[in-house]
């Protein structure tokens, strides 16, 4: 969700340009491990995402972002025993994380009806 600073109508910008504001929420699972240890556990984070974009051609934007936020949820640790055809598990509990969670750079395809000669339709 985006909030777009400084209408657009006022500075006459093109759809989707300038500074903007927004929440964020994202989840997931995952299972990291290297040398037979590792975490398994599962995601989710919330947070506030400030942001501008810029014109870079008629179809295509680019633009920079970081979110500051929550991550947490619950994560066991486990080891691989016996010529890892076993996990252990070692240790179960939550993690949690309040901090910069994401920094973007991306490049934005804008897709809809534009004409070359009559502008936005």
């Amino acid at each position: 969700m985006r909030y777009w600073l400084w209408p657009r109508c006022r500075e006459m910008q093109p759809a989707l340009t300038g500074t903007f504001v927004g929440l964020y929420a994202a989840g997931g699972k995952y299972d990291l491990g290297t040398d037979g240890k590792g975490d398994q556990g599962e995601f989710t984070s919330l947070g506030l995402t400030v942001g501008h974009s810029w014109v870079l051609s008629r179809r295509f934007n680019i633009e920079l972002s970081a979110s500051l936020g929550y991550v947490g949820g619950p994560k066991v640790h486990y080891e691989n025993e016996f010529d890892d055809t076993h996990l252990i598990y070692r240790r179960n509990n939550d993690f949690h994380y309040v901090g910069p969670t994401k920094l973007k750079a991306s490049l934005v395809w804008l897709l809809g009806n534009k004409s070359k000669k009559g502008g936005d339709r």
